[in-house]
């Protein structure tokens, strides 16, 4: 029973690696960037002071902050949101249904 275990984890490195394949020519030049704009910041920044990276982290989740109270997504119309008036429009749509078929039933 444990050796199945090793085939069922092997299809799925099998299955993991052809979706890697898949994705290599749009993933590559990514990797590619990220690697040449981190190299070209650390040969700027210090590499051993640590005050400099958690004024960095700091920087961006107030910077993230500022920008979600601005940006939060999706807001509210007149109120309401546009999911809320779906939702109403649905139920109000089966209330109706419910009281047809009572009125329908002389019973």
């Amino acid at each position: 029973m444990f050796f199945l275990l090793f085939d069922a984890l092997q299809n799925f490195v099998n299955a993991m690696g052809g979706i890697m394949l898949f994705f290599f020519p749009f993933l590559s030049p990514i990797g590619f960037f990220m690697v040449a704009w981190i190299t070209a910041v650390l040969s700027i920044a210090p590499q051993f002071n640590i005050i400099f990276y958690i004024v960095i982290c700091v920087i961006l989740i107030i910077a993230g902050i500022i920008i979600n109270s601005y940006w939060p997504g999706d807001k509210p119309i007149g109120g309401k949101s546009k999911y809320d008036e779906d939702l109403f429009e649905e139920s109000s749509s089966n209330s109706l249904d419910l009281q047809s078929d009572k009125e329908e039933d002389p019973l």
